[in-house]
């Protein structure tokens, strides 16, 4: 599962840059440009439950003000995942 987040940051530039080097430091989260204080963020998930408490853990960190989900891919099933009725 992958997807793309809008971080808002704060107007404390100590506390959002506190909240960025946390972000940096966790393999899932890929940070993209920062435009004033929103910054672009593609966060990597094993599943739905991974993916949502990846997304309370970045609403709780000080300096960000709210984290709005811009999109949401999910994995495609294969043959694999699938169990078919005869």
């Amino acid at each position: 599962m992958v997807g793309g987040l809008c971080i808002h940051l704060t107007n404390d530039a100590n506390e959002s840059q506190q909240a960025i080097a946390l972000m940096q430091q966790r393999g899932s989260i890929m940070l993209g440009e920062q435009y004033g204080q929103r910054l672009a963020v593609v966060v990597e998930s094993a599943d739905r439950a991974d993916a949502e408490a990846t997304i309370e853990w970045l609403q709780q960190l000080p300096g960000v003000a709210y984290v709005d989900v811009a999109f949401v891919h999910l994995d495609e099933l294969d043959d694999t995942n699938i169990a078919l009725k005869e």
